[in-house]
């Protein structure tokens, strides 16, 4: 399978999607959801009752795809086919935020044990530690460790334009180590791969017709259109080698 996209109206094939999971229960069942980008309404809410409704509704929209013949990809089983890639990222950055004393030696040994476990799901669910100390992991590049409650909206941290693998750049720090997730489950099969430098987000980026369109607002700044545009004229793009 080899991602490539060059108009979004022509017949689906291929999608890319994660399942609401446990990461969820974090956002919920903190004291403001709101902290995790989520809405405040669901204070109170269980969120083992969320997730079963979320699930739900998100396995019927699988069903309606795979109807139509569509290839429904998973990030849960992309991320264990190249497990060992993301075992090696998680322990470098493990080993990175606690010698820079950004995590204690209890919530690392706790992280560990989650990912002996399950290393997805440890990659998903990240380090337990004071909700004002995640900031300072995405300041020191290992935002890998960060929960990732909003992973389940897949299309919003990377993008796939033609032949090549964007990983984007979120306008907020609570959603910094999706992209990486996904670099890690789709580099494999990707032949170019590029790195945004400046605000983006996926929802914004559309490819009709072998042209880019791109929506200038709060997740997406100009300058990411202009990066993308530069990007396209001078085609500075990372071959992979295969």
């Amino acid at each position: 399978m080899k991602p490539i996209l060059y108009d979004e109206t022509d017949t689906i094939r291929d999608v890319f999607v994660h399942e609401p999971g446990l990461e969820c229960r974090i956002a919920i069942e903190a004291e403001d959801p709101s902290m995790w980008l989520f809405d405040p309404a669901l204070k109170g809410v269980k969120g083992s009752e969320w997730i079963e409704q979320a699930r739900r509704e998100h396995l019927q929209y699988v069903k309606l795809l795979e109807v139509q013949g569509v290839q429904v990809h998973y990030l849960t089983n992309l991320l264990k086919q190249n497990e060992a890639v993301l075992r090696m990222k998680l322990e470098e950055a493990l080993k990175s935020a606690v010698a820079q004393k950004l995590i204690a030696t209890e919530s690392a040994e706790d992280f560990s044990k989650k990912m002996q476990m399950s290393l997805v799901n440890a990659a998903l669910c990240g380090v337990t530690m004071k909700f004002e100390d995640y900031q300072k992991l995405e300041e020191a590049g290992l935002s890998i460790l960060i929960p990732k409650p909003n992973a389940y909206f897949s299309q919003d941290t990377f993008a796939i334009i033609g032949n090549h693998f964007i990983k984007l750049k979120p306008a907020t720090w609570q959603r910094s180590g999706e992209p990486e997730l996904w670099e890690i489950a789709l580099q494999p099969n990707s032949r170019h791969y590029y790195q945004m430098h400046h605000i983006s987000e996926g929802g914004d980026i559309t490819v009709v017709k072998n042209k880019v369109f791109v929506g200038i607002g709060t997740r997406t700044e100009p300058y990411a259109a202009q990066e993308l545009y530069w990007l396209y004229k001078n085609k500075r793009f990372h071959c992979i080698d295969d």
